[in-house]
């Protein structure tokens, strides 16, 4: 799957493998546990950003794969995706605020090059955004299989981001820093997100790193953070807007015109 950057394992393990850009998370393929890698002819979108309260997204996927017994198998798919509330989360390790949920149906059948039907799969899944990042801080999936044509079996799984990896910090801070306009005049908003409460400092330095002057300092909560810079005072030139959150640091340079 060389153009996937995400994959989620499920308890019976099942991957599945996404392309994840700047303005959408595109399905591109699935791995059985089983059966050999199914990368799909037809990918779909599965989300499209930015969105907003109510937008819906639907597709279809196509692709083949060995079923690592007799078989090869084609696989259909198709998916809708809707944005349908939002509000704060509150997982295990952290609360998130500005968060968005996503609601996903989907509908798989596996069938034989003779065109019988192997399995027939039934998705349901809630994803929580938040702003600034590509990936889901919780996820819940309920499948309902049935092989050959027999009952269905449910399978659960739920996950969350895990704030305590190494180097996660950086890695949403320096990744969800945004700042508009870029060049500026009066007013710089500033953009980011945060994995769990933290001191935050919000600091503005010359091109020789030299301070010029501390925006916010204080304590925020998990989820996506806005700072609004008044820069009517300041000369024209560029400057670097570095933010501290706890042991995470992230700058990013704008042009004040």
């Amino acid at each position: 799957f060389p153009t996937a950057n995400m994959a989620y394992n499920s308890s019976n393990g099942d991957y599945r493998f996404y392309a994840v850009n700047a303005d959408s998370v595109v399905l591109v393929g699935e791995k059985s546990l089983t059966g050999t890698p199914c990368p799909y002819s037809k990918v779909a979108t599965a989300i499209q950003f930015p969105s907003s309260l109510g937008a819906t997204v639907t597709d279809s996927v196509e692709g083949e794969y060995f079923d690592g017994l007799f078989t090869n198998v084609t696989r259909w798919g198709s998916y809708t995706t809707t944005f349908d509330a939002d509000g704060t989360l509150i997982t295990p390790n952290a609360t998130w605020n500005n968060v968005i949920r996503v609601t996903t149906t989907a509908t798989f059948l596996d069938s034989s090059w003779t065109g019988a039907a192997i399995s027939d799969v039934l998705v349901f899944r809630y994803e929580w955004y938040v702003p600034g990042r590509r990936m889901p801080v919780f996820w819940t999936n309920t499948q309902l299989v049935s092989i050959n044509a027999g009952p269905f079996t449910e399978q659960r799984d739920i996950f969350y981001l895990d704030t305590t990896a190494v180097g996660i910090e950086d890695q949403t801070l320096e990744a969800g820093l945004q700042i508009y306009p870029n060049p500026a005049q009066d007013i710089v908003r500033a953009t980011y997100v945060l994995d769990a409460p933290e001191q935050v400092q919000v600091a503005l330095y010359d091109l020789v790193g030299n301070h010029v002057r501390t925006v916010f300092e204080g304590t925020q909560s998990a989820g996506g953070q806005l700072v609004r810079i008044n820069t009517t005072e300041l000369s024209s030139g560029m400057y670097i807007l570095k933010i501290t959150a706890g042991k995470a640091v992230a700058t990013k340079k704008f042009v004040l015109q």
